[in-house]
């Protein structure tokens, strides 16, 4: 979960993808309808070590594309070495998260609902901004790792109850 590209993935392509108009797509393999471009991020998802992984490292992004919400599939998301200031609620969604990357950005904070991702075992937020971590953290149990380093957090685990960190 480095800062691996994914290849075949251009800027120019998450650019395009925010902002356009959604339109439906038949369901593949179980999953719900996506919009389009949101099915263009899920081509680009592959299984690494056995978890459904997307990496969008490296991307220069200043925001999220929304449609990357809608793929509750991955299970590992790297979001590491851009220059994402905020995370939408809308992280909340993707309920099926392992591993979380998001080390080399310029957060402030995590989103409360970070808390809805009750499979996350592994939480990179190394060299970001982050001047504390939200105590919903604590209901991750199965939270394993958590690499808060070179970030401006004076985090307690111990208040972060069933934590185990």
């Amino acid at each position: 979960m480095g800062g691996k590209q994914s290849h075949g993935f251009s800027s120019k392509e998450l650019n395009e993808g925010s902002g356009r108009q959604r339109s439906k797509s038949s369901s593949r393999d179980g999953q719900p309808s996506l919009s389009s471009a949101a099915e263009r991020f899920r081509k680009h998802t592959t299984v690494h070590f056995g978890y459904n992984t997307l990496s969008l490292a490296m991307r220069a992004l200043v925001e999220t594309p929304s449609e990357l919400w809608e793929l509750r599939e991955v299970q590992k998301l790297n979001l590491s070495m851009n220059c994402l200031s905020s995370l939408p609620p809308a992280l909340g969604a993707l309920d099926n998260l392992v591993i979380l990357n998001l080390w080399g950005n310029n957060l402030s904070s995590l989103p409360v609902e970070i808390s809805l991702l009750k499979k996350l075992r592994v939480l990179f937020a190394c060299r970001n901004r982050l001047s504390e971590v939200p105590e919903e953290l604590g209901r991750c149990t199965r939270l394993e790792v958590l690499s808060l380093a070179n970030t401006r957090s004076r985090a307690s685990p111990t208040a972060w109850g069933p934590c185990t960190i």
